[in-house]
């Protein structure tokens, strides 16, 4: 996570072997909580765009 100036704030280390989808609605809601987040920006590369990781990053306004 970084701030708007893009300085890091905070960062997980998830195991290898966990899906994107997964990771990506987990450390959201966690850092919501946190930092009192309420709109999110996800940027990606390839290896991590799929149908399903579409669909949940549809569906971030959702997280609670």
């Amino acid at each position: 996570m970084v701030t708007k100036e893009g300085w890091p704030m905070c960062w997980d280390v998830f195991p290898g072997n966990t899906a994107d989808p997964v990771d990506l609605r987990s450390i959201v809601s966690k850092l919501r909580k946190r930092f009192y987040i309420g709109r999110v920006i996800v940027v990606d590369d390839r290896g991590m765009m799929s149908e399903n990781t579409m669909s949940v990053v549809e569906l971030l306004g959702d997280i609670s």
